[in-house]
């Protein structure tokens, strides 16, 4: 099946750009640094779609790419890339796992005008709150450093859902149109590597 999604050479590249950093490497395995691959076996479709079935949603189409390459990704340090990708047998909505979560913030109206902006124009703190009780949670619960999460209620692109990063350290969310977009820009931020 062709995609649109190159995700065996990007997370190649993000594996080798992370490994031939000299921070933090000591966290990854000697197997890790042998093979120049931070991922995990990928998930196959019927383990996804028992994961579906448990949330009673369709995954969004470039998530379900990303975990039939890699069916979870190692966690980066040193403020790159904050966060532990979760296999898909441990996915679930943000109110589940972290039932405070959906009364973190306070409410506040924010305007299309101001949430549907994306890129280096994105101001972080212009996320919708009430948002938090629908968002999956793909990602271990770092709170004092990042979150990631999927919002169903966004879908710009057909088969695709907002992704965010909360960071302990932004005042907000860093939104991306699709879990793709996220991927390529969220964990490359502090590395000389364009995708």
């Amino acid at each position: 099946m062709m995609t649109m999604y190159d995700w065996t050479d990007f997370l190649r590249h993000l594996s080798q750009a992370r490994i031939a950093g000299d921070e933090g490497l000591e966290e990854l395995t000697n197997e890790m640094i042998g093979s120049q691959w931070l991922g995990h076996p990928g998930a196959s479709e019927a383990k996804i779609q028992v994961a579906e079935s448990r949330l009673g949603v369709k995954l969004p189409n470039s998530y379900r790419e990303f975990l039939k390459i890699s069916n979870g990704w190692a966690n980066f340090r040193e403020h790159v890339f904050n966060f532990h990708l979760l296999p898909v047998e441990q996915i679930d909505w943000l109110v589940s796992l972290s039932p405070e979560a959906s009364e973190a913030w306070s409410d506040e109206n924010v305007s299309d005008d101001e949430y549907f902006v994306y890129g280096s124009q994105q101001d972080c703190i212009h996320f919708r709150v009430e948002y938090l009780k629908t968002c999956l949670q793909v990602s271990r619960n770092y709170w004092d450093t990042a979150i990631v999460l999927l919002n169903p209620e966004i879908s710009l692109i057909e088969n695709e859902w907002e992704a965010w990063c909360l960071d302990g350290k932004l005042p907000g969310a860093n939104r991306y149109k699709t879990f793709w977009d996220f991927m390529k820009h969220e964990p490359l931020q502090n590395y000389e590597f364009k995708f």
